[in-house]
Parts: C-alpha cells; sequence; structure tokens
C-alpha cells in the first residue's frame, strides 16, 4: 500500500513528497501535540507563537501558507489526525473507526474522538464535518466552481468582494491553480447517464472543474502524485493520492516556509490576556484523543499574539460561543452568533436498475492494487454537470432560480450498505408500477428483486 514520505530539502518555497510501497505510517506534515507538551503537566505547560492558526481546512490552510515567513512563529492546531494515501478506509469493515456521531443530548461523540467523519445528528439538519489535517479537502466531492455573477451579486457578500470584481478574479485563478483545478475527460458511463438526462431537458452536459491530479508527476509545489485511477473513493479519501487535497498543496507550503502543524488539539476557548509584555491571547485546548479518559481534564493554555479561527462553521462558531460563556466581561460576539446557518442545499437522488448500465458504485475490494481499480473506471465522485431552471421561478430579488445537477459515485466502502438500501427502497416502486424495472426484463427476468444485484 502506497505511503508518502518526506524527503529532507533545503527548498523554501516548495516541498518535495515522494511515495514508498509498504512504509511505516509517520507524521508527514504535522507532529502530535504530545510532541509540543512533551509529557509536561498542565501547569508546566509554557508555550507562546507569533500566530496560532485554530484549523487546517481551507482557511487554515491558505493562512498558514501566506503567514510562514512573515509574521515570527507560526503554527496550526487541528483537532483530528494526519491521513496519508493508505490510511483511508476503503471497506465496511474498516469505516467504523473513522467515523464518530454526535448526538444534541451528548457532550462526548460516540466513536473516536480524533474520527475523520464526524457526524453531527440534529433535527432537522445533520452535518457530515471532515476532521483531520485538510479539513473537509479530504472527504469532498472535489469539485471548484467559480461562482457566478449571479451570485456574486448578492448584497449578502461584503462589499469589498462585490466591488473588486478583477481582483476577485484574479484570486480565483491564483487558488484553482495552487489547488490544480482541472477537467476528467475520460467517457465514463455515468457521466454518459448524466449527458443523456441532460438532453432530455434540452441543456447542455459539460465536465465539472475537479480537483484531481490525471497524469503521474510534480505539482506546481513540487509534490509527486500519482494519476487518478478512477476507483470511485475521493468522499471517503484518496488512497491512490491522485485527491488534490491540502495536503498536496498548501500545507507542505505552509511547513516548507517554516509554519509548525499539530494534530490532535481541541481548541476549547479563546481568552484575552491581561499580563503586560505577554502575547495578546490565551487558548485553552485539550488532547483529542483523550476526551473519555481520565485525562479529559487536563486542559492546556497556549499564549498567542495573533489567533486565526478557521475550525469550520461549527467549529469556530463553538470555540466562540465557548469563549464567550468563559469570558462574558471581556467577549462581547453579535447576538446572532450561532444562527442563520444554511445548508448546501444538496439533494441526492438515485437511480436503480435502468436499462442502461451506469457504473456508479466502486467495488469493495480494498486490497486490490492500481492497475486493477483502475479497470472499474468509474472516475472521481463528481465529474460532469449541467444547469436548468428551478420550477419556482424567480427568487424574491428578481433573479432566476437555477439548480446544479451533477453524476456521482458511491465509495466502496459504503457499496454494500447502499445496495441493501436501494434493493430495499425501491421495492414500494416496483409494487407500484404495472412493469418492472428495465434491469428486471429480458435475461435478468427470475431474479429475485429483493436480493442486491451490484450489477443493477
Amino acid at each position: 500500500m502506497a505511503r508518502m514520505r518526506l524527503p529532507s530539502t533545503s527548498d523554501s518555497s516548495a516541498c518535495a513528497l515522494s511515495f514508498e510501497e509498504g512504509a511505516a505510517m509517520s507524521y508527514l506534515l504535522s507532529d502530535p501535540i504530545e510532541k509540543l507538551i512533551h509529557d509536561k503537566p498542565c501547569s508546566a505547560f509554557d508555550k507562546t507563537c507569533e500566530v496560532l492558526i485554530i484549523g487546517s481546512g481551507y482557511g487554515g490552510a491558505i493562512a498558514a501558507m501566506r503567514l510562514a515567513n512573515q509574521n515570527g512563529s507560526v503554527m496550526v492546531f487541528e483537532r483530528g489526525n494526519e491521513y496519508m494515501p493508505g490510511d483511508f478506509p476503503e471497506s465496511l469493515g474498516e469505516l467504523p473507526a473513522h467515523v464518530q456521531f454526535l448526538r444534541p443530548d451528548r457532550d462526548v461523540p460516540i466513536g473516536n474522538a480524533d474520527a475523520l467523519f464526524d457526524l453531527r445528528i440534529g433535527d432537522p439538519v445533520s452535518v457530515l464535518v471532515g476532521s483531520g489535517l485538510g479539513g473537509g479537502s479530504l472527504i469532498n466531492a472535489n469539485v471548484a466552481f467559480e461562482p457566478d455573477d449571479q451570485v456574486l451579486g448578492d448584497p449578502a457578500w461584503p462589499t469589498a468582494l462585490r466591488n473588486d470584481r478583477a481582483k476577485l478574479s484574479e484570486c480565483f485563478a491564483a487558488v484553482q491553480s495552487l489547488l490544480g483545478v482541472n477537467t476528467d475527460n475520460r467517457y465514463l458511463q455515468k457521466f454518459g447517464a448524466l449527458q443523456t438526462l441532460a438532453d432530455s431537458l434540452g441543456e447542455v452536459c459539460r465536465p465539472a472543474p475537479i480537483t484531481v491530479t490525471q497524469r503521474d508527476g510534480v505539482n506546481r509545489v513540487g509534490i509527486q502524485q500519482s494519476a487518478c485511477v478512477g476507483c470511485g473513493n475521493c468522499v471517503t479519501g484518496c488512497n491512490v493520492g491522485s485527491k488534490n487535497t491540502l495536503a498536496m498543496n498548501a500545507l507542505p507550503l505552509a511547513k516548507s516556509r517554516g509554519a509548525k502543524l499539530y494534530t490532535g488539539a481541541t481548541v476549547l476557548s479563546i481568552e484575552p490576556n491581561d499580563v503586560p509584555n505577554e502575547p495578546k491571547w490565551k487558548i485553552r485546548f485539550r488532547r483529542t484523543a483523550v476526551s473519555k479518559t481520565v485525562m479529559y481534564k487536563d486542559i492546556f493554555t497556549m499564549r498567542a499574539q495573533v489567533v486565526i479561527l478557521a475550525a469550520g462553521t461549527l467549529g469556530s462558531t463553538e470555540i466562540l460561543l465557548r469563549s464567550q460563556a468563559r469570558c462574558p466581561d471581556k467577549l462581547k460576539f453579535s447576538e446572532h452568533l450561532g444562527s442563520r446557518f444554511s445548508t448546501n442545499g444538496d439533494v441526492i437522488a438515485f437511480g436503480y436498475a435502468q436499462g442502461n448500465k451506469v457504473n456508479a458504485v466502486a467495488h469493495a475490494d480494498s486490497a486490490a492494487p492500481a492497475e486493477r481499480r483502475s479497470a472499474r473506471n468509474i472516475g472521481p465522485t463528481i465529474t460532469g454537470y449541467f444547469q436548468a431552471d428551478a420550477d419556482n421561478g424567480p427568487n424574491e430579488s428578481g433573479r432566476r432560480r437555477r439548480v446544479t445537477i451533477e453524476d456521482g459515485a458511491v465509495p466502496s466502502a459504503l457499496a454494500h450498505v447502499f445496495g441493501e438500501v436501494i434493493a430495499s427502497a425501491s421495492l414500494p416502486k416496483r409494487y407500484s408500477k404495472a412493469s418492472p424495472h428495465a434491469w428486471f426484463n429480458g435475461a435478468n427476468r427470475d431474479k429475485d428483486p429483493l436480493s442486491v444485484h451490484p450489477e443493477a
């Protein structure tokens, strides 16, 4: 199984990575927070830095990349672990160790507190959050759309962004280059199915801009990456090394410029530091992995001149709310903090037992070598899209409502569960139709409709 190693380099502007077969797992870009603590008790811990960045997703990683070498010592705290190609789950048996659930009536998650998939169960909305070095970039679906003019024209956006569109376009281009945005131009059956749907609606299907490497080679910041083999496992983590996560670009660049990255640190709160001639902020944190042990009460305090909160929509909000509750006389935030959240507006729909094969479910064979994976030809999770007018007309501002429709793929770790759910969920639909689904006609007429048929 391929893993990465970090060779020594004197180049401060790039950081070279390569793959080695069978190398033992190690911290490549980061150190565990235990190294910073260095076995000291809470009372004896005394560390400071110029800039402390909380979170290593898109906001935190880019901030670290930009500030390293400019503002003295820069540290990044990530509550999750560092993942390398080969560490991500590919089978149902591997998945549970990487999942944590948090219910509204609990303060401690079910599962490992440092698990990759952080599922917050709520009513009526549940949220999936990425927890690991690179944040949500580890498990997203790779799509990197540039917002269109209609979206950016909304007055809800900051005036500076709306008024300087030329500068904003330059920034978009720089980020697209850093993240390696491109398109997958291989013919894929699921793209063909999406194209057929678009044609039926009179729309044009196009390749989606995605952050996936399509050929072997060194990327812009000096990282050796492998080409996508089409395994379809993007949203459970890429074990090939072709997914352009932040661990493949911004974070290595930040490290090569001097930033220190620490994993396994959960920040509890921040508060002003009143001690003269010391950094302005105190940051309270604990080790993520000990949340269910007696060491849960071990809380350490870090001091920093500048704190950047980049812990995500939920994480940053939680830290601010806890901080305000702890220091109500020193910290007074907006009364709207913790409210007015919105979802990403996704609706996921599935087609089952159709006449033409779509090939959108990955195979649960985590031990398969790369050359066998490519034979599946499923492709990245999302490869195409088209837009169509929504049925409910323009919104209150008079702008047209448009929906974006994309293809998708089910990762191998969920393939078996997906098959069971879809086969069962389709049963009422089959009973309500005079004729069976297309796949159950012809040669498959005698197949058991209650069984799971991966080829369907």
